[in-house]
């Protein structure tokens, strides 16, 4: 139908914007060094790649269904499958890092007590963390595992 394919083009051209903004807003923060040694700056990073590739994915698939060749059989539903997944699971895991660590700073500011940020490798060590669990779901997710009866 043609109104499907009007609804692909304009979701790609839309994932496509994100993916420039994502992409703009990840380069800038890692050009300069001072933002780089910022824990939180690096937060946003590792928050904003996972938007990255979600967006750059649905891109692909949106635009490639919008030539009607490309939508075809469970290994494209597989492969959204697991971008999907991972893309939710590392955005709500790293979100919930960041958090705890704002939490952890207005705790110790309640008390009059030094915050000592994470350095750079403990922000990438999370980061790492938070994507091996979203990569495992999302690999799950693609697997279509029986464990969740997704056959």
């Amino acid at each position: 139908p043609q109104n499907l394919h009007i609804q692909f083009a304009i979701l790609g051209t839309v994932n496509l914007l994100v993916t420039l903004f994502t992409g703009i807003l990840i380069a800038a923060i890692l050009r300069s060094k001072k933002l780089r040694k910022q824990p939180f700056d690096l937060y946003l990073v590792f928050l904003a790649i996972p938007d990255f590739l979600f967006g750059f994915s649905c891109m692909l698939t949106c635009l490639l269904s919008v030539r009607g060749s490309a939508y075809v059989g469970e290994g494209m539903c597989a492969y959204q499958s697991a971008y999907i997944i991972f893309s939710v699971v590392a955005n709500t895991w790293m979100a919930a890092v960041i958090t705890y660590q704002i939490h952890k700073l207005l705790r110790y500011s309640n008390v009059r007590r030094r915050y000592i940020p994470p350095t750079t490798n403990g922000v990438c060590c999370h980061a790492a963390c938070v994507y091996a669990w979203g990569a495992f779901w999302g690999g799950l997710s693609a697997a279509q595992s029986d464990i969740f009866g997704m056959t």
